[in-house]
């Protein structure tokens, strides 16, 4: 049997292949052959339909510039942030997270803002009185933001840190006007993409390169930069594709592709590079095993999509975005693993994957089970059977931790470990263990409220556990306040030491 590893964890629960709704398109030209598809357009709450950059933050939700505002996307839902919900975005170009939570957003008229959760404040970044728009905006390895305008507005550098700006203007460099495109190496150099130009190579405060059409490029006009590694560079113009040193390859790809305009890449591993092209209407180019491999045509029947930008998220979906919206193309699909995989118990409550990768499942009636090459093994429980059923499974650190009827189980290097927590936590019905952001661990079980900090463990149930309501989950939110969920009686904030229930406008609604 095949057997997936990290990523692919959440695939061992049923075998067969899954397939996003969507449409099929039939082969066009020389394209590759069709793929299921999933469109998200303005029919779906986009502000727009052309999706310009696309951007996966660190908490996983999809990020997406279009000409109207900017899009949050969790897969499902769409949030929307421009003038018709009150925030100053209309021509998004690009979205950076700066830091955690902590986005900065390029308006091509308006300027830089930077948005948290929901406040968002101006970034005084170009003199707002100079009329020069902002063309691109990206973040270079040393953490500063490189922001590039029009007409001979030149190029910024602003540390999100300190606000210092530094300016570099275009006449004092000797740079062509507008530029469009930008890229930024571990040692400092700058890549700048020009609209008529070509492209300038700075380090230093001066410009030590200029690539044009006289010395390699295929043309002037350069809509993107890829700096893959030391030496490294690929160049995407309005007549095709330029990497340096490699002319046979570079070749392939504009003889292949009848010397397309090429407007991003998108490097997913260090053998693998996605290119969005015009060709075909906007076609997405996959370059891998030293070959350059058409993927998709945004010649479906509906519609005469261009790809503006290729994302990849770790388990293989692209995303792409077009002129007509959000295609999601996927490859999932699942194995089952049952009694033949030495899951003797098929009702199954939890998963967790420890740090070297190992998948850990927990079941209702025969306790613990963890892999082993393409088999699952039981892992041995006590003689009384006290864990054997198992409500929750978490990966904490290098330990695995599971919440059973009678109590809490730490697994470390495949063994058990009776240590103060376990002992305080006793036979306690633990029904959830969250790990919060400030490094504690919030355990809630049917009747007990835990909170866990290194070795030391506080009982927080308070009023909570006088038993008038069983509890069902806590989370700490990020104003501070502790939150209980229980069944029946809605939801408790954590007041010193009363947890109060919480009021709310939707709370007849709601049940709550």
């Amino acid at each position: 049997m095949e057997f997936f590893h990290k990523e692919e964890a959440i695939r061992i629960i049923r075998k067969f292949m899954f397939w996003m709704n969507g449409c099929w398109l039939g082969c066009m030209c020389m394209w590759a052959s069709t793929h299921p598809q999933k469109w998200v357009t303005t029919d779906d709450g986009l502000p727009q339909s052309n999706v310009t950059t696309i951007l996966r933050d660190h908490r996983g939700f999809l990020w997406m510039t279009t000409g109207s505002g900017l899009v949050r996307y969790d897969g499902t839902n769409i949030k929307t942030y421009y003038s018709g919900t009150n925030y100053p975005f209309s021509l998004v170009h690009r979205i950076l997270e700066v830091k955690p939570d902590v986005f900065w957003v390029s308006d091509f008229s308006k300027g830089i803002w930077e948005l948290h959760f929901d406040s968002v404040k101006w970034i005084p970044v170009a003199d707002p009185d100079s009329n020069a728009n902002i063309n691109e905006m990206i973040q270079i390895p040393d953490g500063r933001v490189v922001v590039a305008l029009e007409k001979d507005g030149g190029f910024y550098i602003v540390d999100p840190e300190t606000r210092a700006i530094e300016h570099f203007d275009s006449r004092t460099l000797g740079l062509g006007p507008d530029l469009v495109s930008l890229a930024g190496d571990v040692n400092g150099t700058l890549y700048l993409g020009s609209e008529t130009s070509g492209l300038y190579v700075w380090r230093s405060g001066q410009i030590i390169e200029h690539l044009t059409e006289e010395n390699g490029l295929p043309s002037n006009t350069v809509r993107a930069i890829s700096v893959p590694g030391p030496g490294q560079l690929w160049v995407g113009t309005s007549r095709g594709l330029y990497i340096r040193g490699e002319p046979e390859r570079s070749a392939s790809f504009n003889q292949a592709f009848d010397y397309c305009p090429v407007l991003s890449f998108f490097r997913e591993t260090d053998t693998k590079t996605w290119i969005s092209t015009i060709e075909g209407g906007g076609g997405i180019v996959l370059f891998e095993g030293n070959q350059f491999k058409p993927y998709w045509s945004g010649k479906d029947p509906r519609t005469t999509s261009r790809s503006n930008c290729v994302y990849v998220d770790q388990e293989g979906t692209l995303f792409i975005g077009s002129s007509d919206g959000l295609v999601i193309i996927s490859h999932h699909h699942f194995l089952n693993y049952d009694q033949q995989d030495g899951l003797s118990d098929p009702y199954l409550r939890g998963l967790a994957q420890d740090t070297s990768g190992r998948i850990w499942v927990g079941s209702k009636q025969s306790g613990l089970f963890y892999q082993d090459q393409d088999q699952f093994l039981q892992f041995p429980m006590d003689p009384q059977a006290r864990f054997n059923e198992v409500n929750t499974l978490r990966s904490v650190g290098d330990e695995i931790w599971v919440g059973t009827r009678k109590g809490l189980m730490i697994i470390r290097g495949n063994q058990l470990v009776a240590n103060a927590i376990t002992e305080k936590v006793g036979d306690t019905y633990v029904r959830q263990i969250s790990p919060q952001t400030d490094g504690s661990i919030l355990l809630t079980g049917y009747r007990h409220i835990f909170r866990i900090q290194g070795q030391e463990v506080a009982e927080i149930s308070y009023n909570l556990g006088n038993g008038f309501a069983s509890l069902w989950g806590c989370q700490q939110h990020r104003d501070g306040f502790i939150y209980a969920a229980t069944n029946g009686h809605g939801l408790f904030r954590l007041e010193g030491t009363t947890w109060l229930p919480v009021k709310s406008d939707l709370s007849n609604a709601d049940g709550l």
